[in-house]
């Protein structure tokens, strides 16, 4: 189950009491963490393929159905790990970099990730649920 950001939850809150639509968020960019991103949680995307740059994921992701998206098609993080590290929550960001914060989820199974190997979530197996 996907976690909002308190901007995203604000905006949602917003708009239910009548001040207006929320802005359209720009992007949707994953990144990967080893622990809650909303606490104390750091990135390890960086230490996994060498680059703290997020990509925009929002053309692989399916429209919501029921509160419900999945990734369509395959995302490829990396081809070969560059360094290990524990993963444990998914995030997206508004941006590649910097940028705000939207949502975060935590790994069902959380992950070890090993050098040289590459990083991949097959189809399908990314799935954001939003619970009213």
């Amino acid at each position: 189950m996907a976690e909002l950001a308190p901007l995203v939850l604000d905006g949602i809150m917003d708009y239910l009491v009548g001040r207006g639509a929320p802005p359209a968020i720009p992007g949707f960019f994953l990144d990967l963490y080893d622990g809650d991103p909303l606490t104390t949680g750091s990135s390890v995307l960086a230490t996994l393929t060498g680059s703290a740059t997020r990509v925009d994921q929002e053309s692989v992701m399916s429209d919501s159905e029921d509160g419900v998206i999945t990734n369509e098609s395959e995302i490829e993080i990396t081809d070969a790990v560059v360094g290990g590290a524990n993963v444990q929550y998914v995030a997206f960001f508004d941006a590649a970099t910097g940028g705000d914060l939207t949502c975060t989820s935590l790994l069902s199974i959380p992950q070890t990730v090993t050098a040289g190997v590459p990083l991949v979530i097959p189809a399908g197996d990314l799935v954001l649920t939003l619970v009213a």
